[in-house]
């Protein structure tokens, strides 16, 4: 039985390839299950983008209704400028058009790059004005969620709920990342900014909602006059139904995968990395994009790029155990941990990494669902030895509750309804 209209507000496309989307996807498939009907305020799906991927449009079959709000034109020119599609006609020497594109590609680091310094919420992207002209009934919807990152999301939201009159939905900001503790917040001049308008978005909220309790606790500090809206809900599995093989058999190799991006700035994928060669009856594979150059080696696999959603499936089915580290700083969690726990024959090892590491690795045991270890090499190999015991067992996991995005949603909307 349908309980109402929920409104979901998110910042980038649903199209787009990252770990924000299946988080959005998440809370929408879990609103769709809870009984809602669910219309959607986002960004319009840039073809032209490096990170759209078509495949993810599965989603809009759990949608009833989608409110597209347009590019800016500043954005849409970077795009159309800098596009991997876009093709330049090179007539004269092979080493003037290698510098050619040695000299695009810089170029366009260097403005990505200034687009990321000086945007402090996402909206530089978006032609957040258009907002006004979405024709929505604000008093039809029981709940407002937005989403993010990016920031921008809950100012949309909030200039939607300015735009309405009558009665107002109750409104949920739910915050895959904390934003004057994001460890992504590039320059120090934004701090003080940042911290202002972060607590001005956060008193206009009915319910607040954290991806980790160690955020949650960290958020309470920084903002205490809000302390009694914050609550968290960790993230979920959008996997129902395992049909990956993953029985051991003595003739198998078995693969261990890191899949997600790993800049140094944020994690430590060498211990990993090195502790591969420790493993001769094993094959080990790296998905992702980083500022580190790692090559392929013996029984180790590098894709330096980020896959299209439905060929990391391919590799997930195919994969034996996954391998995780957690941020080098910061409270939060990477969210393919969560993700890959509907996999049920696949351990799932996890290196906990920097300052609050002893708090993620107590706030993970009380699943029972992952292998967790120091992100040294040593606790590396013991972490993945204890993962090929399991694998060889043959146990199958059971995926607690909170773990399904039924739960998620469900521990979002709380003391509501």
């Amino acid at each position: 039985m349908k309980k109402g209209k929920a409104l979901f507000v998110c910042g980038f496309s649903l199209m787009q390839n990252s770990s924000v989307t299946f988080q959005n996807r998440l809370i929408i498939k879990g609103l769709k299950k809870l009984g809602f009907s669910v219309d959607v305020v986002c960004p319009e799906p840039e073809k032209e983008s490096p990170v759209y991927d078509e495949s993810l449009q599965d989603i809009l079959d759990y949608i009833d209704q989608i409110y597209y709000i347009p590019s800016s034109t500043l954005y849409r020119a970077y795009l159309k400028l800098f596009s991997a599609k876009k093709q330049f006609p090179i007539t004269s020497s092979s080493n003037e058009s290698s510098l050619f594109s040695k000299t695009k590609k810089l170029v366009k680091n260097w403005t990505f790059n200034f687009f990321n310094f000086i945007d402090l919420d996402g909206s530089l992207r978006l032609s957040t004005g258009s907002t006004r002209k979405i024709n929505l009934k604000m008093n039809e919807y029981e709940i407002l969620i937005s989403s993010s990152d990016p920031k921008c999301a809950h100012l949309i939201a909030k200039k939607l709920i300015h735009y309405s009159r009558g009665r107002k939905p109750f409104w949920i900001q739910y915050w895959g990342d904390p934003w004057f503790e994001d460890v992504t917040l590039r320059g120090n001049w934004k701090k003080p900014i940042i911290y202002f308008l972060e607590k001005n978005i956060l008193s206009h909220a009915e319910k607040i909602v954290y991806a980790s309790p160690i955020t949650l606790k960290k958020q309470m500090e920084l903002f205490p006059d809000y302390a009694n809206k914050m609550s968290y809900a960790n993230q979920a599995s959008e996997i129902e139904i395992d049909n990956s093989c993953n029985e051991f058999e003595a003739d198998i190799v078995p693969t261990i995968a890191y899949f997600g991006d790993y800049n140094t700035r944020f994690r430590n994928i060498l211990p990993f990395y090195n502790a591969s060669d420790l493993f001769q009856n094993a094959r080990f594979l790296i998905v992702g994009t980083s500022n580190l150059n790692l090559k392929n080696k013996n029984n180790m696999k590098v894709i330096n790029q980020r896959l299209g959603y439905d060929n990391i499936k391919k590799l997930e089915q195919k994969t034996h155990i996954f391998f995780a580290v957690c941020n080098s700083y910061g409270t939060q969690i990477p969210a393919k941990i969560y993700y890959w726990a509907g996999y049920r024959k696949k351990p799932i090892v996890v290196a906990v990494d920097g300052e609050y590491k002893d708090d993620i690795r107590n706030f993970l045991k009380g699943f029972g669902r992952y292998i967790i270890c120091e992100n040294t090499i040593e606790s590396i190999i013991d972490g993945i030895n204890k993962a090929l015991q399991v694998w060889k067992s043959g146990v199958t996991y059971s995926v607690p509750y909170e773990l399904t995005y039924e739960g998620m949603v469900k521990k979002i909307i709380e003391r509501k309804f």
